[in-house]
């Protein structure tokens, strides 16, 4: 009868040990996925103007992209320059913060195909205006 109880014990260890491991192998491949995945990425070519205390002191053109997680969340990414995390304020607008370089915010207006993205920063009292056209797939060929 002994036997038959450790026997039984064991079987229950095996079991939740094996629950456990699956549970581990289903979260770390689940995050590998999610790490680089987006459902609804947008690229676009942009061209930059940097205006600090009413003057253009810097323009230049770049490639970004705008994830869409959800309809509540969405992320720009113009690397190296910036990005900023963003919450729809509706269908149109977006307000976000955490730009990479800049201490501020930051605004995306869409307007079909292509988007307005205006960045402050407070420090440098400088503004980033960006106008962007949608490029599908241009971004991921440099």
């Amino acid at each position: 009868m002994d036997k038959f109880n450790s026997s039984k014990g064991f079987k229950k260890y095996v079991f939740a040990g094996s629950l456990i491991l699956l549970f581990l192998g289903t979260l770390i491949m689940t995050s590998t996925v999610l790490a680089g995945f987006c459902p609804d990425l947008r690229e676009y070519t942009c061209i930059a103007t940097e205006t600090c205390g009413g003057e253009i002191t810097d323009s230049w053109e770049m490639c970004a992209s705008l994830c869409i997680q959800n309809d509540g969340y969405a992320y720009f990414d113009a690397d190296p320059d910036f990005h900023c995390n963003l919450g729809f304020l509706n269908s149109r607008e977006l307000l976000g913060s955490g730009a990479s370089i800049i201490e501020g915010g930051c605004f995306v207006n869409f307007s079909s195909r292509s988007i307005t993205l205006d960045i402050v920063d407070i420090m440098e009292n400088c503004i980033i205006h960006s106008k962007c056209k949608q490029c599908d797939g241009c971004c991921s060929e440099e």
